[in-house]
């Protein structure tokens, strides 16, 4: 399931950016107390994780909108969650309300809320999900994809994948 969001408005889509060079996307994983960031290229179909975004929802949404300014992205994507049977809670009107508050601060950039079920689950099961290359080698006493292990964060890795669902699944 995949919708744009402008101003409350929700919509089919494709990944159509209106310029040559726009084809960055940043994707967000939204949780409560920290918020994962992503990258991808539209030509490349390519997602990776990027950061882990931390502190008050102000505060997430201050450092997102440092992310957009650095990427320059054509569209963000923001993962929806929802129950397995699709069925909304509260962490889907915090992720609306965080796609609302992004579409609402960068009027002229789409924001597209996308299905992002199990994707924090599937995170916390890759070997490297914290985005820098580290193997979790030097991690000796950390078990690799669990939710309490600081040096491994899901979040970004989510993102990712939410990201590289939306590229693999939006027609062009």
């Amino acid at each position: 399931m995949t919708a744009t969001v402008t101003a409350g408005d929700c919509g089919g889509e494709t990944k159509d950016c209106s310029g040559e060079a726009d084809v960055i996307v940043l994707a967000f994983d939204v949780g409560r107390k920290k918020t994962g960031v992503a990258v991808g290229n539209i030509l490349s179909g390519a997602a990776r994780p990027l950061l882990a975004i931390s502190g008050g929802r102000s505060e997430q949404l201050r450092a997102a909108a440092e992310q957009i300014a650095q990427w320059r992205p054509c569209r963000l994507v923001v993962g929806l969650p929802a129950r397995m049977n699709g069925e909304e809670h509260a962490m889907t009107k915090t992720a609306r309300a965080f796609a609302r508050a992004l579409s609402a601060s960068h009027p002229n950039l789409p924001v597209t809320l996308t299905d992002e079920r199990l994707t924090t689950a599937a995170a916390r099961t890759q070997p490297n999900n914290n985005g820098n290359g580290n193997n979790n080698c030097n991690n000796k006493n950390k078990t690799p994809g669990k939710k309490n292990n600081p040096a491994n964060p899901p979040d970004p890795q989510a993102a990712a994948i939410i990201l590289q669902d939306w590229l693999d699944n939006t027609p062009p």
